[in-house]
């Protein structure tokens, strides 16, 4: 995890002010008329609207500048992978439906759960885990998914 400069000085900046207006109020002052002469009667610790409207603004950017400033270094794309790579970080379970997919060449995934012996759901999760690496393709057919091997070991 790195900081991303203007992000970080924008934080920064957004911060010190909010911190400067929020702790210094203005004195409002009051001024009446009793009898020919004025009063003025100072009321102090108040927020004019305008105020309310800047803090409110520089919250909304010190939070938004705070959240774009703290960069998480990205991991290798999953694409970039090879298939042994990719292999290499599947559970045992879930490489077991992967080599049943391989080696049935095409399979319907009703016709998986039965060779594998796995839950439906289970099934399912490992199957979009392998979609999302690119390593399968599920294809509907009815009310079927037809599931095939895209990328294999060379």
């Amino acid at each position: 995890m790195r900081l991303n400069p203007p992000w970080a000085i924008l934080m920064i900046i957004s911060g010190i002010l909010l911190i400067v207006i929020v702790l210094t109020p203005r004195i409002f002052e009051l001024k009446i008329e009793e009898s020919g002469s004025p009063k003025v009667y100072p009321i102090p610790n108040v927020y004019t609207f305008n105020d309310i409207i800047v803090v409110c603004l520089l919250s909304i950017t010190f939070g938004y500048s705070m959240f774009r400033a703290i960069v998480i270094e990205e991991k290798t794309p999953l694409g970039r992978l090879g298939v042994s790579e990719l292999l290499r970080l599947l559970k045992p379970d879930e490489l077991k439906i992967y080599e049943t997919i391989k080696n049935s060449g095409v399979i319907l995934q009703s016709e998986l759960i039965e060779k594998t012996g796995f839950s439906t759901a289970k099934v399912s999760q490992v199957l979009n885990l392998l979609e999302a690496y690119g390593l399968i393709e599920k294809k509907k057919k009815g009310r079927e998914n037809v599931l095939r091997v895209v990328r294999e070991e060379v």
